[in-house]
């Protein structure tokens, strides 16, 4: 049972990097093509005697059509991002509660005692195999 849970974690954690990923490169990717277009501009502009705003307004909008992709790219990424993590961590304490019921309750009776006696707290593991002497 244990394998299958950390199986379909796994599973859930996929997705969880590439997101990641997108979210944070997809802005620089943006950011170095409007630096290439903005260089481009210049270049442009060194080369004619007399330069028009319409020369440089053109050029200028291509480089930031680079920067709104990229922004395009990297907001659903990361609005994506923690919903998905969120989901993979409840899914992950769901199944791991799942799996110690199912341990604790097909074991035979007083096998099993409360560790609360021992100092554990709520949120930990609050069953322990008793020891027979």
């Amino acid at each position: 049972m244990r394998i299958s849970m950390n199986r379909e974690l796994e599973t859930l954690e996929t997705h969880i990097p590439f997101l990641g990923t997108v979210g944070s490169i997809s802005p620089y990717i943006g950011l170095f093509g409007t630096g290439m277009g903005i260089m481009h501009a210049f270049i442009a502009l060194g080369a004619v005697k007399q330069a028009t705003l319409q020369m440089v307004a053109r050029v200028i909008a291509e480089a930031l059509i680079a920067t709104a992709i990229g922004l395009f790219a990297a907001i659903p990424a990361v609005y994506g991002l923690q919903p998905t993590e969120s989901a993979r961590e409840q899914a992950g304490t769901e199944l791991r509660q799942l799996y110690g019921r199912v341990h604790r309750d097909s074991a035979p009776p007083g096998v099993y005692r409360k560790r609360k006696q021992q100092g554990v707290s709520h949120g930990q593991n609050a069953w322990t195999r008793s020891s027979r002497t």
